[in-house]
């Protein structure tokens, strides 16, 4: 019944949605996948190429409409500006259609609703987009948000699905680990 709700709220706002098995997650120590993305910028991103570098990578996967989102994005924030985290390479992931402010209608390419988030939250690092949930869905990101680390030898460190106030503590030791 629940799923039902979702699906039909889902489509009847043309958001895209990704429906997985509950707790499903990718195996820690698989090889992270690759993919390509747009940033907000237009820009070419190429996980191959960050992966190349040897870096510990943070994954956040996330919706302008996911209200658990707005709470962990801030969280990573506060956790990702002391410098022991420099060389951490953090890249937010947005799942769907970027959309628009109610009275914009007919602007081709309106990503309003991203830059409000994105000013609201303070959000400091690159923001990909996932227009299609293809990614997310390599990443088995089931629900939102999901979080995923992986270590410098491109190895899944890391995998969590939703947030409660906490869950950034995890995230911090093992970047720290992995930092090591």
């Amino acid at each position: 019944m629940r799923t039902s709700v979702i699906v039909s709220l889902a489509l009847l706002l043309s958001i895209p949605i990704i429906l997985a098995e509950e707790n499903e997650s990718l195996p820690l120590g698989s090889e992270a996948p690759s993919f390509f993305l747009r940033t907000v910028e237009g820009e070419s991103f190429f996980m191959s190429k960050v992966i190349a570098q040897g870096n510990p990578i943070l994954l956040s996967f996330y919706a302008t409409w996911c209200v658990p989102c707005r709470a962990e994005i801030p969280a990573y924030e506060a956790m990702l500006k002391d410098s022991a985290f420099a060389d951490v390479r953090v890249f937010y992931v947005h799942v769907g259609e970027p959309t628009r402010k109610p009275g914009k209608a007919g602007e081709d390419a309106d990503y309003s609703l991203l830059s409000t988030m994105k000013e609201d939250l303070g959000m400091s690092f690159p923001i990909l987009l996932d227009k299609y949930g293809v990614t997310a869905e390599k990443y088995m990101a089931s629900s939102l948000p999901t979080s995923c680390i992986i270590d410098g030898a491109g190895k899944v460190a890391y995998h969590h699905s939703g947030y409660k106030a906490g869950d950034e503590d995890q995230v911090r030791d093992l970047l720290l680990k992995l930092l090591e």
